[in-house]
């Protein structure tokens, strides 16, 4: 009871708040979509993006299978975002490392902790061939951006669009986005698509970074990282070959 009364008084109006100032103070282009040119740190990533990809196949060679996301479903996570199968590798959620999974790609969690500004996560996204789609939703303040890798596009139609804006997938080519923005993905070919999805912060002044962390560090506070490390571990395990 006293947490949801101070979420209600105290939280959610600072969310508010401080969404507004950084869009009034964001230290880049208002967005919802940025580039190399906007944030420098991604072009070192599509310049090793050939390294990180090659970790993956490495990796996945040893399984039978990827954890699709239905095996890492907990009581806070039911969202249905489409039919099909959507691999995910979790080296790191809200600034907590998979110790076990990262020691698998020790030049991926090298290149990303060195180069991206406050790196809070890491994740493996792998559309199957049988996922033509992923559902329009937002996830989360908009102080959040999230860099996407692309590291196998297939041909035909593969983008994701953010705010009615169509932004295609290149290999190799970053590009990010604003959290808080509605975007959803459409694939048409069999082909797999592959991307590494890079969580970090908009930039912008301190005092507005200090209200939006304090934000951001209570309402991921109580997320079930564990367990979905746990669960993580489980699908692993019995894919290994």
């Amino acid at each position: 009871m006293i947490r949801q009364i101070f979420c209600i008084l105290i939280i959610n109006p600072l969310y508010i708040f401080t969404e507004m100032l950084n869009r009034k103070f964001g230290k880049v282009k208002l967005g919802p979509i940025w580039y190399a040119e906007d944030m420098p740190w991604m072009k070192v990533l599509e310049d090793n993006h050939n390294v990180v990809l090659e970790e993956f196949e490495r990796y996945r060679a040893t399984l039978s299978r990827l954890p699709d996301l239905e095996d890492l479903r907990t009581q806070n996570n039911k969202t249905d975002f489409g039919s099909g199968r959507w691999d995910m590798l979790y080296l790191r959620i809200n600034n907590r490392k998979n110790e076990e999974l990262s020691s698998h790609f020790p030049k991926t969690v090298k290149l990303l902790e060195e180069n991206v500004p406050e790196l809070f996560s890491i994740r493996f996204s792998l559309l199957g061939s049988n996922r033509k789609e992923i559902t329009p939703h937002r996830d989360g303040h908009n102080q959040c951006v999230i860099c996407h890798l692309p590291l196998i596009v297939p041909e035909g139609e593969c983008s994701i669009t953010i705010n009615d804006i169509r932004q295609p997938w290149e290999e190799g080519k970053c590009f990010a986005f604003d959290a808080s923005a509605l975007h959803y993905v459409t694939k048409e070919s069999d082909g797999e698509r592959l991307v590494v999805l890079i969580d970090t912060f908009r930039p912008v002044p301190k005092w507005v970074k200090a209200l939006s962390r304090f934000v951001f560090n209570y309402q991921v506070k109580n997320a079930p990282v564990e367990e979905i490390f746990q669960l993580h571990g489980q699908a692993i395990s019995k894919a290994q070959l």
